[in-house]
């Protein structure tokens, strides 16, 4: 089995992945609260859309965001 190589966050199902998620979706992609993201968005850390009242998170904002969180044991190799 290949192993992506791609720094966005990708489901396992062979399908595409959505171009956005819901602040629920987005907790359950990346594993983190809820409240956590909210606190990001509020901290001006992370950027969302409205589409009428729902808040939406772009997959590769939220993948920036995710690798921008400071990183524990070995250090990942630099571009």
């Amino acid at each position: 089995m290949q192993q992506s190589t791609s720094t966005e966050i990708e489901p396992d199902n062979g399908h595409c992945p959505p171009l956005a998620y819901t602040i629920e979706n987005a907790a359950q992609a990346t594993g983190v609260s809820r409240a956590l993201l909210y606190e990001a968005l509020r901290d001006k850390e992370l950027t969302a859309r409205k589409v009428h009242s729902r808040t939406l998170i772009e997959r590769t904002e939220l993948a920036r965001w995710l690798q921008s969180r400071p990183t524990i044991g070995r250090q990942p190799k630099q571009p």
